[in-house]
């Protein structure tokens, strides 16, 4: 069974996160969050079933999403997201 995730990241590291995942063939990425509701960075061929968010409040609200990679420059969110019970990986 996949587990879910979602992603909170900018820039180019949002490539570097799929990447940077230990056991990413057992993920689900269900939802990325980016503050720039103009782009998102993300290919849709490649994750098709990904849905983009503009509020946080849609990951932290998920209860699908145990998991939660977080990019260095969005680290802001990283307490908001413990506190709903879930688990942060810094990348």
């Amino acid at each position: 069974m996949k587990k879910n995730i979602a992603v909170v990241g900018s820039g180019v590291l949002r490539s570097l996160m799929f990447e940077s995942y230990p056991d990413k063939k057992h993920l689900q990425v269900k939802k990325f969050f980016t503050g720039d509701e103009k782009q998102s960075g993300i290919d849709g061929n490649q994750f098709p079933d990904l849905e983009i968010v503009h509020d946080i409040r849609a990951i932290i609200e998920d209860e699908a999403i145990d998991t939660v990679l977080v990019c260095q420059r969005q680290l802001k969110f990283a307490g908001q997201i413990m506190s709903a019970g879930k688990m942060v990986r810094i990348v």
